[in-house]
């Protein structure tokens, strides 16, 4: 899998690289919310900047705001912010 995961004290920094599909980011963003730390965790930066391609589309957009909606329930404290080089990348940032 294109991504790796740095825990950081009260965070990760989730790092992809390549071409990305949707069924590996929400596996990346399963494997965090499914972490213990879940709860003491204050920030995740997701960084795209390495990424060339993806193909997240709008089936795993809606898996990922479940996810989120879930991890929010059980943590409301963490803040997300992620790096897009691309237009496209922005796009699927506001949605």
């Amino acid at each position: 899998m294109p991504h790796a995961n740095v825990w950081e004290w009260h965070g990760v920094v989730m790092t992809f690289w390549g071409t990305v599909s949707g069924k590996q980011f929400l596996q990346a963003a399963q494997s965090v919310a499914a972490d213990a730390a879940l709860d003491d965790l204050r920030f995740a930066i997701i960084d795209f900047t390495d990424v060339i391609d993806h193909t997240i589309d709008e089936s795993t957009q809606e898996d990922l705001a479940a996810l989120r909606i879930g991890s929010i329930a059980t943590n409301p404290n963490v803040r997300v912010v992620s790096s897009h080089p691309t237009r496209r990348w922005r796009l699927l940032a506001v949605r």
